[in-house]
């Protein structure tokens, strides 16, 4: 836990909107509208609230018990997230389904991740940073390679990687000459960290968000293939235009990223969790009630169609 600090908190014109939830307009929905309007609008508040928390953050005094690299991790997923979520939000108002869906998961790995660390120890930072600079290391050894080969002689280009590459090093106080493998640096997988803060099966939920970064078949087919008719694979075509923009992806970080900054916030201190922790499980409630008259709505929406079908079956068969 870290030392408590003096946050720079929200002056009272500087909060964002408070998003309205209309129950009633849910609840007898038609169209998808009205639940992509209000799922808009948390996550858009979820960004503007984490930024406000970020800026409240600070570094540790000198000689506190808290990692001053240990706490600018955190600050730096949640800044992370917070770029994300603003171009999340951008996404969604220009339509494109694909790019929601793919920083979706992107939030939901750092949020996860940061989830994981506000949990756990000392240890479980150093692990993050151990893997973290696994792809850095074996740059690293690249380029020694690429010396000894040269017979000392090192590229401009290698140099400048070179002198990147051990700030980051000096930065996380590893020594690159003694980072570790892969297998050795104790980072757990993410169903592996889901499962320790006790969300197992979150990651399943958000699998198609992975197909996105991936290029994986559900997302080629889903998005970015034609279906011209029923007989299979050989009637599909290329599909150039976006695909409209989905609730689901809104709520779910207004839902999982919320409770996230909630736990922040007290790790930032009694004045920032005063200030903050209420507001994003506020916001976090709001999106569940917005996720829950979606699936209605989505269920209402099938039975319909399932019984326009049915009475297509009794009016062919009459």
């Amino acid at each position: 836990m870290s030392e408590p600090r003096t946050p720079n908190l929200p002056g009272p014109d500087e909060w964002p909107t408070w998003t309205l939830i209309e129950r009633e307009r849910l609840e007898v929905a038609r169209e998808e509208r009205p639940f992509l309007e209000a799922a808009a609008g948390l996550v858009t508040e979820f960004g503007e609230l984490a930024a406000l928390l970020v800026r409240a953050w600070s570094p540790p005094p000198a000689g506190a018990r808290a990692s001053a690299r240990d706490e600018a991790i955190l600050c730096a997923l949640a800044v992370r997230i917070v770029k994300l979520t603003r171009r999340l939000a951008a996404e969604t108002y220009e339509g494109r389904a694909e790019l929601q869906l793919l920083l979706d998961r992107e939030i939901f790995v750092s949020t996860s991740a940061m989830a994981y660390l506000l949990r756990g120890g000392g240890e479980r930072f150093e692990a993050f940073v151990s893997d973290s600079l696994r792809a850095d290391r074996g740059v690293w050894g690249h380029l020694d390679g690429n010396r000894e080969l040269r017979d000392g002689e090192v590229l401009p280009m290698e140099q400048r990687m070179r002198e990147r590459l051990a700030r980051s090093f000096e930065l996380a106080g590893v020594d690159p000459e003694e980072a570790v493998g892969e297998a050795e640096s104790g980072w757990p997988s993410l169903d592996e960290q889901l499962a320790a803060i006790g969300e197992p099966a979150a990651h399943r939920m958000h699998q198609l968000g992975a197909d996105s970064i991936h290029g994986l078949w559900n997302e080629l087919h889903t998005h970015h293939l034609r279906a011209e008719g029923r007989e299979g694979a050989g009637d599909l075509g290329p599909r150039l235009e976006w695909t409209a923009a989905q609730v689901q992806p809104l709520t779910a970080v207004a839902i999982q990223a919320s409770r996230v900054m909630a736990a922040w916030s007290r790790r930032i201190g009694h004045e920032a969790a005063e200030a903050f922790r209420d507001k994003f499980l506020d916001l976090a409630g709001r999106a569940a009630l917005v996720d829950r008259f979606h699936e209605e709505y989505l269920a209402r929406s099938e039975r319909s169609g399932l019984d326009d079908l049915a009475g297509g079956v009794e009016g062919a068969s009459g």
